[in-house]
């Protein structure tokens, strides 16, 4: 009889142990869009891509694009980082207001109807057009400043702040699923671009897993703890 009961008990606890594997899941849609805007007019807000600012010199306005993830399904093999999409950035020389913060909210698609969400949330720093660029001449251990252009090259940054997960996770395939925004694949919070210049980085995720007992192996666990709890009350 006691061996019997610790062989059920054994049982269930090596079910609990060795539960359906994590991984493979398929991740079959990815959706984003740029959500509260600060420090200027947008326009596109709700979408993929949006532009700010007033144009100078028949330039175009800056902007930020989001393009998810292609081809899906993407198939995600383990709890390592995965790319979510390409995030540009498009700095061009405007006037005006001009951006200081934006979110990225993003929303996944996973095989069987599941779906989780969470933002990026990114701040914006819009350097001058034009830096100071002198032309100087040293003599005899002095310099001067001949004439100054103003035509040196001044980067716009992008700051990836925090993230924010919207939903408490998801469960599929006897596996609970939690969403991690990683951030820019370069390994930074921040994100340069010259001025005149188009740039793209990707965005990073990941999906950590931990296992759901299903109710029979509790059942069964249960059974057997409360038979070994009676076994040892005879014996007394």
């Amino acid at each position: 009889m006691t061996l019997s009961l610790r062989a059920i008990t054994g049982s269930a606890l090596l079910a609990l142990a060795t539960s359906v594997a994590a991984f493979p899941v398929n991740l079959e849609t990815i959706e984003g869009a740029f959500e509260n805007p600060t420090g200027a007019i947008v326009s596109g807000e709700g979408t993929n891509s949006i532009r700010w600012g007033i144009p100078k010199y028949h330039h175009y306005q800056s902007g930020y694009d989001f393009t998810a993830y292609s081809p899906l399904p993407l198939q995600i093999n383990d709890d390592q980082p995965f790319v979510l999409g390409k995030f540009t950035h498009i700095n061009a020389p405007i006037y005006g207001d001009t951006l200081t913060g934006v979110d990225l909210n993003v929303q996944l698609g996973f095989e069987g109807g599941a779906a989780t969400e969470g933002r990026f949330v990114f701040s914006h720093e819009e350097t001058p057009n034009n830096a100071s660029n002198p032309f100087e001449i040293c003599l005899f251990g002095h310099c001067f400043t001949l004439w100054d252009t103003h035509n040196g090259p001044v980067d716009d940054v992008v700051t990836f702040e925090e993230s924010i997960i919207s939903s408490s996770g998801f469960t599929y395939g006897g596996q609970i699923y939690s969403l991690e925004l990683i951030g820019f694949e370069n390994g930074t919070n921040e994100f340069h671009t010259a001025e005149k210049s188009i740039n793209s980085v990707d965005l990073l995720a990941k999906l950590n897993a931990r296992s759901v007992p299903e109710p029979g192996t509790l059942a069964l666990l249960g059974l057997g703890l409360a038979g070994l709890a009676l076994t040892r009350r005879r014996k007394i």
